[in-house]
């Protein structure tokens, strides 16, 4: 799992709840559970980590920095809620489709 986040699979091809396409950074949306939030310290370590890049326009996310500083029981625990969310809906998307007879597998 934290491979497959760190190459860009990480819950390939899935939907959020909020209807939007799950990518990479997008473990900020609200509709998602995030069980592990950085401190000040922690935030501001992270900015001068990676401060060779824009941050503002980077994909550098939480899960980058706790990543890089071996935190892989909360990056797994992170990711892992939100492998379950989105199965969920992916689960129940795939009923409807089911139920309506548009299931093309």
């Amino acid at each position: 799992m934290l491979f497959a986040y760190r190459r860009n699979y990480f819950g390939q091809r899935k939907r959020c709840l909020c209807g939007k396409p799950y990518l990479r950074t997008h473990e900020i949306c609200s509709h998602l559970p995030y069980p592990v939030w950085l401190s000040r310290a922690e935030r501001e370590e992270k900015a001068t980590m990676f401060i060779h890049l824009n941050l503002a326009d980077s994909k550098v996310t939480d899960l980058d920095y706790l990543l890089n500083k071996g935190r892989l029981k909360e990056a797994t625990k992170v990711l892992t809620a939100i492998s379950i969310k989105l199965r969920e809906l992916y689960c129940q998307e795939k009923l409807v489709l089911i139920e309506s007879g548009l299931d093309l597998k």
